[in-house]
């Protein structure tokens, strides 16, 4: 019985593997450098995965990533042993995929012939040379014989053809025919190629520049829009002189520490809410609680009528039909709501200080972004979804970049003026941000370089670095912003400082708890409570030695394990409750109450140069 067995094998019929049994393309060079291309490719479909027809894979770039230059692919038609066939072309960044085959219906079994032919514009590249990868290294299936006929306007001065694996240089023979060049290449398993060199005499053949008539007309864009927002800047953004920046003792009147906040750093944010609650704690209008749970804000003076709007809104939004109010997730929408109140109230009077002047800013922003997702859209062939995002990086980049810069010089002016903020990382930091503002157009301007070539990459980076940089000179201070800015960066600088000597030197007024604690919120808001701390050290520890620390209480609003006004001792701990437990233990709690819950021309080798791609079954 085992005998017999080979024979009942032979009565199984066998079934044939789905492969590419010839794959044979018909090149014709003509002397305008455009290659039309006939490739016939004769396959078995046992509905495995060759069902409806067969893909082919078009490289519009070469496979090298940093090999610079683009071709346009043009379909002629396609047909099915014979007769034409449907198609249709989905086209991406760097390839287009052609699908050949009637999506209504499976292709019958067994040995069919596709044909497809194609226009190219762009494959010869500098020399001039033709490197054209005849097969594709990406088919999903072996390939039994391959072919290439080549018919040139112009005789080649040099031929080669390549065959195998991306980056191979085995040689297969060119033979020359009639005025055709003919290579062969057998057996190529996935992975493998055919490709073929040609070289031409200097001048004989068009070379397309690579998109640098684009590039030249971008870099006059560029220097028109750098015009526009120079004269913009000029006629809007020029911040008025304002008086000189010296130390002051007291804060401006009329301004408030979350308005301090935002004149000063241009942000409104957390510690700007938490610099409001503190100065209405600090006016008498609101006591804090801290138990084993977190904080507790509690109502106290509902009279309003004497305080600055925003803080009038604060104190209004916080406490809506309510004695008081707990720094927790359940009340995640009362905090969130108050923060808000605050926020637009502060939008409301930063009219009067800060003039946004953002129709420049906003009109050479969305212009540079519809300009370069129209360029993207055009170097990948018809790829909307590349040029959306394209525009939508542009337009990113403009809005962070301008946020970078914003940063890096508030830092450099936290280096210059206010000594007392450890120089040397502000300067650190100050030289980050400008190199991640340097960076953040570096991939599009790659992605320009190789795609269209070095005047191009050069404008669309120097677009999007315009963009940043004049969305943060375009706004500009009031005379009346610029004066009470001069006086805050004043007292930042005296905040900052806690050397005796210095305080002495610039005629400061003698550190008291009391006025110390005056200046609290607007340290919160300039990020100055540490050095603050440090002087209200010293300042407790005279009282103390003055008996003067019960007569004179500080911190009457804040109630917690930490402090006890009543406790004179208790007093000692108040500069690390302001710097660390107060300030940073509330900050974060409010984040955590607020915060949302969390539901990749040289010589010719296989696979180089244009064309190539791949093909498979649908």
């Amino acid at each position: 019985m085992r005998r017999l067995f080979p024979l009942f094998l032979l009565l199984v019929p066998a079934q044939a593997a789905e492969v590419v049994h010839l794959f044979a393309a018909e090149l014709r060079l003509d002397a305008s450098g455009v290659l039309t291309v006939r490739e016939r490719i004769a396959v078995t479909a046992e509905h495995e995965r060759i069902r409806r027809g067969i893909y082919r894979d078009l490289l519009l770039a070469p496979a090298d990533p940093f090999a610079r230059g683009r071709i346009r692919v043009e379909i002629l038609g396609a047909l099915l042993d014979g007769r034409p066939v449907p198609y249709r072309v989905e086209r991406s960044f760097r390839a287009l995929r052609v699908y050949l085959g009637d999506p209504a219906r499976y292709v019958p079994r067994g040995r069919h012939v596709y044909e497809l032919r194609y226009r190219v514009e762009g494959a010869v590249r500098p020399g001039p040379e033709l490197l054209w990868n005849v097969t594709g290294n990406d088919w999903a299936f072996p390939i039994e014989r391959a072919e290439a006929v080549f018919y040139s306007a112009v005789s080649p001065t040099r031929l080669a053809a390549f065959v195998g694996a991306y980056g191979s240089r085995a040689e297969v023979p060119v033979q020359e025919e009639d005025g055709a060049y003919r290579a062969r290449a057998r057996d190529l398993p996935p992975g493998s190629a055919l490709t073929l060199l040609a070289r031409f005499p200097p001048g004989s053949l068009p070379v397309r520049s690579g998109g640098e008539p684009v590039g030249a007309l971008l870099l006059a864009l560029a220097g028109t829009l750098l015009a526009l927002y120079l004269f913009a800047w000029r006629r809007l953004g020029k911040d008025p002189e304002g008086p000189p920046v010296i130390p002051r003792f007291h804060p401006p009147q009329g301004v408030s520490a979350p308005l301090a906040r935002l004149l000063v750093t241009g942000r409104k944010d957390h510690r700007a809410f938490l610099a409001g609650v503190f100065e209405l704690a600090q006016k008498g209008h609101l006591t804090l609680e801290r138990g084993l749970t977190g904080y507790r804000i509690h109502r106290k003076n509902p009279e309003t009528s004497a305080l600055l709007p925003e803080l009038r809104a604060l104190f209004e939004a916080l406490f809506q039909n309510r004695a008081s109010l707990a720094v927790e997730r359940e009340e995640a929408a009362a905090l969130s709501a108050a923060q808000s109140a605050l926020f637009e109230a502060l939008g409301s009077r930063e009219r009067d200080y800060l003039r946004k002047n953002g129709v420049p800013f906003w009109a050479g922003t969305l212009l540079s972004s519809l300009l370069l997702g129209l360029l993207a859209y055009r170097a990948a062939a018809g790829s909307f979804s590349f040029a959306l995002v394209a525009a939508l990086y542009s337009l990113t980049a403009a809005l962070f970049g301008q946020s970078l810069l914003h940063r890096a010089a508030l830092a450099w002016e936290a280096y210059r003026r206010v000594p007392g903020l450890a120089p040397l990382p502000r300067l650190f930091a100050a030289l980050c941000y400008l190199t991640l503002l340097l960076a953040l157009p570096l991939p599009a301007g790659f992605f320009a370089l190789f795609l269209l070539g070095p005047k191009s990459a050069l404008a669309v980076y120097a677009l999007l670095l315009l963009n940043a940089v004049f969305g943060y000179l375009l706004p500009a201070y009031t005379k009346k912003g610029a004066a009470q800015r001069a006086h805050l960066l004043g007292l930042a600088r005296y905040l900052a400082v806690t050397d005796e000597a210095e305080l002495s030197r610039i005629g400061a007024p003698e550190d008291t708890p009391a006025h110390l604690e005056a200046l609290f919120p607007f340290a919160v808001a300039l990020g100055l409570e540490a050095p603050l701390a440090r002087r209200l050290t010293r300042a407790l520890a005279r009282a103390r030695e003055r008996a003067e620390a019960v007569r004179t209480p500080v911190f009457t609003w804040y109630r917690g394990p930490e402090l006890s006004p009543a406790d004179p001792a208790s007093l000692a701990r108040v500069p690390t409750l302001l710097s660390r437990d107060l300030t940073r233990g509330f900050l974060a709690a409010y984040r955590r109450a607020t915060a949302p819950e969390n539901s990749g021309t040289g010589g010719g080798f296989s696979g180089g140069g244009v064309g190539g791609g791949g093909g498979g079954g649908w």
